[in-house]
């Protein structure tokens, strides 16, 4: 993302969980479903030494991916769907977990009548196209995990 595009980081946040909700299989309906419930964005900065050592553990895992970022593009899938299936912790959860798992808990509570079984979460990732170790690779800064209270 460039720096041009923070003054927009909201909406660019909003589209990307969006198609990050469409990547795991969640209909338009059950995407409206729970922007609804989940209220306005809030951003907040990170602090703590948990929320740090979650944020750089995800790093790791995205520079373990093998497969190259998608120049141009912010939300990149493949990058998402594997970070969300390293098990960590989460706030409301206890020991390790894994992010898919959880956040398909929390839809079904926050939903109920919505059949989420089968379905996961993701994290929005954006590009801060830095350069990785190979040329033609792109690394990541890790994204937001969006848990609704």
């Amino acid at each position: 993302m460039d720096g041009s595009a923070w003054k927009h980081y909201r909406e660019h946040f909003l589209e990307g969980l969006e198609q990050a909700m469409e990547s795991e299989e969640y209909g338009r309906e059950e995407i409206h479903a729970y922007l609804e419930q989940a209220g306005g964005i809030r951003v907040t900065k990170t602090h703590g030494r948990r929320s740090v050592a979650g944020l750089n553990q995800m790093d790791n895992c995205l520079w373990k991916i093998p497969a190259l970022v998608k120049k141009g593009q912010l939300f990149q899938p493949v990058h998402c769907h594997e970070v969300n299936r390293e098990r960590c912790r989460m706030a409301g959860y206890e020991g390790y977990q894994h992010p898919v798992q959880c956040f398909g808990a929390d839809m079904e509570r926050m939903l109920p009548g919505h059949r989420m079984s089968g379905k996961h979460f993701m994290i929005q990732s954006c590009s801060s196209h830095r350069s990785g170790p190979e040329p033609n690779h792109r690394r990541l800064n890790p994204g937001i995990y969006v848990r609704p209270s």
